[in-house]
């Protein structure tokens, strides 16, 4: 399987590291594997052909991730020499760290070719080769092989050590694909060096021979076969083709090893985000807590759960998604034709029925799909699906070595076929197909030119050393040797106050701004975490009451899990922000801890609960409207229920989408408090409304101000408390302009605008809340917008 021509950062760091901790790294990333390992829940797939031949060695030996691996000294397997030029097993002379021990540190050479024989039964296996290319006693880095797999040639000409060097890699893997026969119950695989070149060798590290389902890549016999991009019949998979695995990637997800996968061993790199062509790379939703359900046509052991549980979408701008493609570009062989499987599953909260998300597909720059809709494919809301396409990448030319094949996603750009206009993909697997000859080999990367500096030849001359010249010799030998002193003592000094303020682990946190906790503090503020004490659970870890100065003061404690998302650099950007942030309506930083690993944040304590614990599910006295008013001006929403209420009906998911449907529907009513019916003034809710529709404007640059937000509010607060007065104000010239009912504006600056016409609230769900009522109203805002005469919004 291959891997991505650009290097991470991480691989590049590594390199800088020293041998003992790049040691320590790798055997505490070991340790975690097995400890993982160990952890996983039974695989949904128990494959019955299950081989790992770990080649050069002898006795059975674990891998990092538990699995066992059996030597071929003296096994059944081979290997089986074609002459008397006995092979050999030796170690690799450098063992790097960035490879597992087994199967990598080992290998099986041969100057001549030998084979390895499998017993079988009849299905669809996986053949996965292990390669190091590294120089083994007299046997060089740099050579070429061969390799074969029944009638199937794998492998021509192969080099692994430029394969390695194009990958920025030390070892790698090779994933095929072949179907035994009934009548072939006897896999061999062999290993050729190649010819003309006396020094030639083969070699492998590693041997791979697991079972798979049947029909999980090749064509079902009852199936017309998968779609032919740009071809009018279907195409199949047959029993007699082979595969290569090219790429298997999971969309804006996290690695998958092998030992987190089905129980197939496949692994799923994590690096969509190299292959992506456009400066838009989209948003990546994840639902982590969500329940799947898998189905006859979308088995549990087609992915792991963690494939369909994170994605790569367009984002909510839908005028953004509408100016371009979430395009990805994969260089492929030329002159084969490829399976390329796409993995859907909707899990966002927002899109729970058909026509809810439906969007175009492009391979290979064309058309695959103009109506695809995962939720009509799957059957509904997590529930896995995927979609298979073959295409062919022959080139137009017809000597090109290297094609990229493109994976393109386009909004729909028709608004009534879809209610978001975006697109979603969760996994990729693109698999080389067999040649009319059995070929599956392709050619080899081009070799990395090594840059070569032209040295000028030195011209040798007479230099007469003077009396002036070796005193000058002298002199600069001991300032340099001074100055080099003085270089240490510095290095030596900024070491010491660096390693003093690693060991203040506040040092970096603003003391200045707010308080500093010691950890003693929290432990006696909260009875030593004291499960008792706990009044808030999340994500980030869990909420303590507690008590500081000398039990005087009532504090909440929020102390984050060791498995939290947040880092130091989260953690230290909300106390720079939190500690110079205070308001009436938001609950205040007091300090914070820090010591050793922990992450501990002290608010001040509200005795009253939560805005949340005054608005819905509370047996608190409801607020009034004005309240309300004033606390949105402040900091929030304010309709008696949470933003999100997943279990309501569709439209009402989300309380922001369903505040624009009822404001242009005319029935603003609906979302309103049933406390509230009857207590708003018309003219202030249809304020209200306006305000929340143009903070919800598509195109960002149409949205208000916070600094208009805020006086908007303010004008439906005077509303409100004007017409509870019966207060009449005189409307000047000027401001006639401003009172016009307009929901959608041209102007950010003309953003709140009043109406003369009013709403009736009626007490009753079914009646509408935005009939016009007269115009007379002797409701008007002489001095709202510049000289409002109440402040206690501020």
């Amino acid at each position: 399987m291959k891997n991505p021509k650009t290097k991470k950062a991480s691989a590049r760091k590594l390199y800088d590291l020293t041998p003992l901790h790049l040691f320590f790294f790798f055997f505490i990333l070991r340790q975690l594997a097995i400890s993982l390992a160990s952890d996983l829940p039974p695989a949904p797939y128990s494959p019955t052909i299950n081989i790992a031949l770990n080649c050069g060695s002898s006795g059975v030996t674990s891998a990092g991730d538990n699995r066992t691996w059996l030597g071929d000294i003296k096994s059944d397997f081979g290997p089986f020499q074609h002459q008397n030029n006995s092979s050999v097993n030796s170690t690799a002379a450098r063992q790097p760290l960035q490879v597992d021990k087994v199967p990598y540190y080992t290998a099986r050479l041969s100057h001549s070719e030998f084979t390895y024989k499998f017993s079988v039964t009849p299905g669809q296996l996986f053949i996965r080769l292990h390669f190091l290319p590294a120089s083994y006693q007299n046997f060089d880095r740099s050579n070429t092989l061969s390799v074969k797999a029944g009638l199937y040639t794998l492998l021509s000409n192969f080099s692994a050590a430029l394969t390695a060097d194009a990958l920025q890699l030390e070892g790698f893997s090779r994933e095929f694909c072949i179907n035994i026969v009934e009548d072939d119950q006897l896999l061999n695989i062999t290993f050729i060096p190649s010819p003309g070149n006396p020094d030639a060798y083969a070699f492998v590290n590693g041997i791979e021979i697991v079972s798979m389902p049947s029909n999980l890549y090749y064509t079902a016999p009852e199936s017309t076969g998968v779609k032919f991009i740009g071809q009018i019949h279907p195409y199949r998979i047959e029993e007699y083709n082979a595969l290569e695995t090219i790429y298997r990637i999971n969309v804006a997800g996290r690695f998958i090893s092998p030992s987190e996968d089905t129980g197939m061993y496949r692994s799923w790199s994590n690096n969509d985000f190299d292959y992506l062509t456009d400066s838009e790379e989209g948003v990546n939703p994840v639902n982590t807590t969500i329940h799947l359900r898998f189905s006859t046509e979308t088995p549990e052991y087609t992915a792991p759960e963690d494939v369909y549980t994170t994605a790569r979408t367009m984002g909510t701008n839908k005028t953004q998604n509408k100016s371009y493609n979430l395009t990805w570009e994969f260089p492929v062989d030329a002159s084969f034709n490829y399976l390329v499987r796409l993995h859907f599953c909707e899990f966002q909260p927002e899109v729970m029925e058909e026509q809810d998300r439906v969007f175009y597909i492009f391979i290979a720059d064309q058309t695959a799909e103009v109506h695809a809709d995962v939720i009509m494919w799957s059957g509904g809301h997590g529930i896995p699906t995927y979609r298979d396409y073959a295409v062919s990448m022959f080139g137009n030319k017809g000597n090109e070595k290297r094609l990229n094949l493109s994976v393109a996603l386009q909004s729909n750009p028709d608004d009534w076929k879809t209610l978001y206009s975006d697109a979603i993909l969760n996994g990729l697997e693109i698999f080389k197909i067999n040649d009319s000859t059995g070929n599956l080999a392709g050619p080899n990367p081009d070799s990395i030119p090594i840059r070569k500096v032209p040295i000028s030849p030195i011209q040798p001359r007479k230099v007469k050393l003077n009396h002036r010249t070796i005193i000058g010799i002298i002199v600069g030998l001991f300032s340099g040797i001074a100055l080099l002193s003085l270089l240490g003592f510095f290095i030596f000094q900024r070491g010491r106050r660096v390693k003093t303020m690693k060991n203040q682990s506040s040092s970096y946190l603003p003391s200045d701004l707010c308080r500093y906790f010691s950890l003693s503090e929290i432990k006696a503020a909260t009875n030593n975490f004291d499960s008792l004490f706990i009044i808030g659970v999340g994500g980030f870890g869990d909420v303590y009451k507690g008590y500081i100065d000398g039990e005087q003061t009532p504090v909440a404690i929020k102390r984050l899990s060791p498995g939290s998302k947040q880092g130091a650099h989260e953690f230290k950007t909300e106390i720079e922000m939190l500690s110079q942030l205070r308001h009436l309506h938001l609950v205040s930083l007091i300090g914070y801890c820090n010591d050793g690993m922990e992450m501990i944040l002290v608010y001040d304590y509200m005795a009253h609960g939560t805005l949340r614990d005054h608005l819905y599910n509370t047996d608190h006295p409801p607020l009034s409207w004005e309240h309300r008013l004033q606390i949105c001006i402040g900091a929030a929403l304010l309709c008696a229920r949470p933003p999100l209420i997943r279990n309501a009906e569709k439209e009402k998911v989300s309380l922001a989408e369903w505040a624009r449907k009822c404001y242009h529907r005319g029935k603003l009513d609906q979302i309103v408090d049933p406390f509230l019916k009857g207590k708003i003034v018309p003219e202030c809710l249809n304020k209200f409304g306006e305000i929340v529709v143009n903070c919800m404007l598509d195109v960002g640059i149409e949205r208000p101000s916070m600094n208009d937000v805020v006086w908007g509010l303010e004008f439906a607060l005077q509303l409100q408390e004007s017409n509870s007065k019966e207060q009449t104000f005189e409307i000047k010239e000027d401001e006639k302009a401003l009172l016009r009912s307009s929901a959608i504006i041209d102007d950010c600056d003309k953003v709140f605008t009043s109406s003369t016409a009013g709403v009736e609230i009626g007490s009753s769900g079914e009646q509408s809340f935005a009939n016009e009522v007269s115009n007379g109203s002797n409701v008007t805002c002489g001095t709202v917008f510049s000289e409002l005469i109440s402040q206690k919004g501020r």
